[in-house]
């Protein structure tokens, strides 16, 4: 009975282990996901403010982005 209860806990540990796991990698990559998408509108809208060669621009900086957009707008 022990020995049951005992691997019954075990499947459900794991289980719910798994679908944690899961959950967490989803919304870690839907955040990525979610940071590139707002790096490349803020891209495109430095491109349509005729900024294109003002500065290099990496996906990894989206903070650096946002502070150039507002830069250039201050410009226009």
């Amino acid at each position: 009975m022990c020995s049951l209860l005992h691997e019954s806990l075990l499947v459900a540990v794991s289980f719910w282990t798994t679908v944690l796991k899961k959950l967490l990698t989803n919304t870690v990559e839907m955040f990525i996901l979610l940071q590139r998408t707002d790096a490349e509108n803020c891209l495109n809208l430095i491109y349509e403010l005729k900024y294109k060669d003002f500065f290099t621009i990496s996906y990894n900086s989206p903070i650096l982005i946002v502070n150039l957009m507002k830069e250039s707008i201050n410009h226009l």
